[in-house]
């Protein structure tokens, strides 16, 4: 173990158990004693500061618990939950099934393109953008169109205005 380690380590055991070194633990106490009686100006100050914590410590007066206080809290810890208990395996198969019947890695690009389909249908019917394409009046006779003139055809057209009562 490296002296960085061992430093952290008598530093870590140290604010767990205190200065005294009956404390310590059995696995670290050699290794642990050897640092302490290094006499390092950090090993000595975390030392100090390690006995100050524990004389500060034992001044405050013994944690008593009332008779039967454990009794009690383990009764509480014990008591099975009154909540329905949910089979994890059985979720788990209903789930992949419902995941094999619908991928959605397949649907959701599908329903995105079909929102933005719609979406644009909509834009379009509100926009002023297809009444320049369809015109209010006019009657385009598709029998007078040949090669030639075709353009000039779906161009040209006779206006006129419906009376009253007129149905074409």
């Amino acid at each position: 173990m490296s002296k960085t380690a061992e430093m952290k380590r008598f530093k870590d055991v140290l604010l767990a158990y205190g200065a005294n070194p009956e404390n310590w633990p059995a696995d670290d106490h050699e290794t642990l004693r050897k640092i302490a009686s290094s006499g390092g100006t950090e090993v000595q100050a975390c030392l100090r500061e390690a006995r100050e914590m524990d004389a500060v410590l034992n001044h405050l007066p013994e944690a008593r618990v009332p008779d039967g206080a454990i009794d009690r809290a383990l009764a509480k810890v014990m008591v099975p939950p009154s909540a329905p208990v949910v089979d994890l395996q059985a979720v788990r198969a209903q789930r992949s099934r419902f995941r094999d019947a619908i991928d959605m890695r397949q649907a959701i690009p599908v329903g995105i393109a079909m929102a933005a389909s719609l979406m644009l249908g909509v834009l379009a019917g509100f926009s002023d953008l297809t009444s320049t394409y369809i015109p209010d009046t006019g009657t385009i006779t598709l029998a007078s169109i040949d090669e030639d003139s075709a353009a000039e055809s779906l161009i040209s057209f006779e206006a006129f205005t419906f009376a009253e009562g007129d149905v074409q």
